[in-house]
């Protein structure tokens, strides 16, 4: 089929394919379309900087943007999913007009199981962890439409709870040369007494005293060279760290 012809009925074949207005009927057996984030709840939350950070890092982990979302966003969509509408109406075209519409026009649905909520969780917990708050817990719900049940919504729920904080740091095992430049240097440390004990702190600590030590002659310290203990049981909610 010619370009021309293409143009030509272009217009019948979409307004067709907008009269069915179904954005679920040819999904995968057993797949639900993912309609977005219905709500993202925090409780017991840190509202201090270093819990802000937590929870914007918690938040981007859940969040993931439905088909025809409004600016990327994860829970507001646009009025007229077209890009469903095409697939559904021409996912099964093998050729000729109906299958170029589909190859130019059509959006792949965003499905629940491609959102994976349950994966989701556990990756913001995880972050949850990294950011010290280790008694923290993230749940889910899929909420399904109650007109259409091959749509549904996710809704989230995380709870920080209180973080654990760095009590003491020791500087253990250097020998005598590294250990006097890195006293010398130690109101330089990344890490400080009453601060949130946060993974992403010790990797900056180790980086830290990695440059430390090559400027100052060790060409070849590597920043996994400085490794950490961390000991929780000796105060709740604090650590022990060397």
């Amino acid at each position: 089929m010619n370009i021309n012809m293409k143009n030509k009925w272009l217009p019948l074949l979409l307004t067709a394919c907008l009269a069915s207005c179904s954005t679920t009927k040819n999904l995968p057996e057993g797949e639900v379309l993912y309609t977005g984030i219905k709500q993202i709840k925090a409780e017991q939350t840190d509202n201090s900087v270093a819990g802000k950070l937590a929870q914007d890092e918690v938040e981007a982990a859940l969040e993931y943007a439905p088909n025809n979302a409004l600016l990327g966003s994860s829970s507001i969509r646009t009025p007229i999913p077209f890009g469903l509408w095409v697939y559904n109406s021409f996912v099964n075209s093998k050729g000729g007009l109906g299958k170029w519409i589909f190859d130019k026009l059509a959006s792949k649905p965003v499905l629940i199981s491609t959102v994976n909520p349950s994966v989701r969780a556990k990756v913001a917990k995880n972050s949850l962890r990294e950011n010290g708050y280790f008694a923290g817990e993230t749940t889910y719900e899929v909420i399904t439409e109650k007109k259409n049940p091959r749509k549904a919504k996710v809704s989230y729920t995380y709870r920080m709870n209180d973080p654990y904080t760095i009590d003491s740091i020791r500087y253990v095992r250097f020998r005598h040369r590294t250990d006097s430049i890195l006293r010398q240097h130690l109101s330089e440390s990344v890490l400080h007494v009453g601060d949130n004990f946060t993974a992403s702190n010790l990797e900056l600590e180790q980086e830290r005293i990695s440059a430390l030590m090559r400027n100052n002659g060790f060409y070849y310290y590597r920043p996994e060279f400085t490794t950490f203990q961390a000991d929780t049981f000796m105060h709740p909610g604090k650590v022990s760290l060397r």
